[in-house]
């Protein structure tokens, strides 16, 4: 009967231990895949870069690269949020020199897109204006 107890508690003590020691192993998620997944490889990339400001237009380089030869577009908004520039591109990769007029201009929003994705680039537009002040010698006679 003692044998029966022990073997019984020896028994409990091992299963115990072993759904603790369960618990605490890591546990493997098994997920399925999904059909459409957006990485930064197939999100349309778009570099702006401001190359200075010439009378009344301000000049902005454009580079825009994407996954593959589908459609996208590009287009600069203003302030209050209207067009002032839109193309579209059926190209791998493209290169644009754009000029903005400076009138009415504080903020200036690239948008480049395509069907997998959309990129934004936000500038603020600050014109200062600075005094230049030029003095020289003059020969005396």
């Amino acid at each position: 009967m003692k044998s029966q107890m022990n073997f019984r508690h020896f028994m409990t003590t091992a299963i115990v231990a072993s759904l603790s020691l369960g618990a605490m192993a890591p546990t493997t998620v098994h997920a399925q895949k999904a059909n459409t997944v957006i990485t930064s490889e197939t999100r349309p990339e778009l570099d702006v870069k401001f190359l200075g400001a010439t009378g009344e237009y301000l000049y902005f380089e454009l580079s825009m690269n994407q996954f593959d030869d589908s459609r996208s577009q590009l287009r600069i908004r203003n302030t209050e949020g209207n067009e002032l520039y839109s193309e579209n591109f059926f190209r791998k990769s493209s290169t644009r020199t754009v000029k903005v007029s400076k009138e009415d201009v504080d903020k200036l929003e690239f948008t480049y897109s395509n069907g997998k994705g959309e990129t934004k680039k936000t500038f603020e537009v600050k014109i200062k204006f600075q005094e230049a002040v030029e003095v020289k010698a003059i020969a005396k006679l």
